[in-house]
């Protein structure tokens, strides 16, 4: 038949990289460089999209400046993966500097651009800086906070030890006397009002928000049972429902359970030394496909040495499970997220 054009290139290369797979993606890629072709929107869209899906964020970059070099003008979505790259690395100095390039090549602001250096902000507990892109996102351009980009603030002054400014804003936006009608993701904002009480240790309130959630019929999302499993594991202790919740998630017919929901249990389980409890998430997140990370991979290899150690056992077979563990993430034959 005839030979695909760069159109159906763009569209094949675009659905390989959902999947992650770098290296057919890069196969495509050279193969129609070898034809002539000169690269689309999608197929550098592509090719950005699935090293962001496979971790590899160096590839991020190299492949970020094709756009430049094929003179094809990024779109406000290969920002957001972008930023994304920044907030993985942590590193919110290059997140300001390409927010400013976003602005010098008048590209169209999204909230979520501002959500996701806001969160990074979290991990050096900046809330001065987070408060100042909000505001800058609001006034400069005139961007409507939704559940997104308020609950990132909230989040920024929880991870600060500020739950009560986390708290201001939740009575701002969502209490009796609030000034502004909220048009999405309002969940969200519950979500961190939660952790905030969760953090004060302030069970009741936790309590009255899970009952306002229910009467007011909000739409709940995968976050609502992660901060759930939470409070049952942590502020409650009762790990039998907690252990409910993340079945009916991954029970559910549109939410998916992630190794966040795990590891909430898992590091509840940790701290009172339940190693039985650890192996029997783990083995569950193998049977339902749930990606593994890296405090998941911690709590498993804790919960093997402990278990060895306490029964005098030989520790070859836990040298062994760790050896097996660096291997399989290596050559990617272990589903990680990153």
């Amino acid at each position: 038949g005839e030979l695909p054009s760069i159109n159906h290139y763009g569209i094949v290369m675009y659905a390989i990289a959902e999947l992650g797979e770098s290296e057919m993606v890069e196969k495509l890629y050279g193969q129609l460089l070898r034809r002539g072709m000169i690269p689309t929107l999608p197929v550098l869209q592509s090719l950005l999209h699935v090293y962001y899906k496979s971790g590899d964020l160096n590839g991020c970059f190299k492949h970020f400046e094709l756009f430049r070099k094929y003179d094809i003008r990024p779109t406000p979505s290969s920002y957001v993966t972008m930023l994304k790259v920044y907030r993985n690395m942590g590193n919110i100095d290059g997140a300001l500097k390409m927010l400013k390039q976003m602005t010098d090549n008048k590209v169209e602001m999204w909230e979520t651009h501002f959500s996701i250096i806001i969160n990074l902000c979290a991990k050096t507990t900046n809330y001065a800086v987070a408060q100042e892109l909000f505001q800058i996102m609001k006034e400069h351009y005139n961007i409507k906070p939704s559940g997104s980009s308020i609950a990132s603030l909230m989040y920024v002054y929880t991870e600060s030890d500020l739950p009560q400014q986390s708290l201001k804003l939740f009575s701002e936006y969502c209490g009796k006397g609030k000034k502004t009608k909220i048009r999405e993701n309002e969940i969200s904002i519950y979500n961190k009002a939660i952790e905030a009480y969760i953090k004060m240790g302030q069970k009741d309130m936790c309590e009255l928000l899970f009952q306002d959630i229910l009467k007011r019929n909000l739409e709940t999302n995968s976050e609502f049972y992660e901060v759930m499993i939470k409070y049952l594991a942590t502020t409650v202790r009762d790990f039998e429902t907690a252990e409910n919740v993340l079945d009916q998630l991954l029970d559910h017919p549109k939410l998916k359970a992630s190794s966040s929901h795990f590891e909430c249990l898992m590091g509840a389980y940790d701290r009172i030394s339940h190693r039985d409890g650890v192996f029997k998430l783990y083995q569950k997140m193998l049977d339902r496909g749930v990606q593994v990370n890296s405090k998941i991979l911690y709590y498993l290899i804790k919960a093997t040495f402990k278990t060895k150690l306490r029964t005098r056992a030989n520790l070859e077979e836990a040298i062994h499970l760790v050896e097996d563990i660096m291997k399989r993430a290596s050559d990617r034959s272990l589903d990680i997220t990153f």
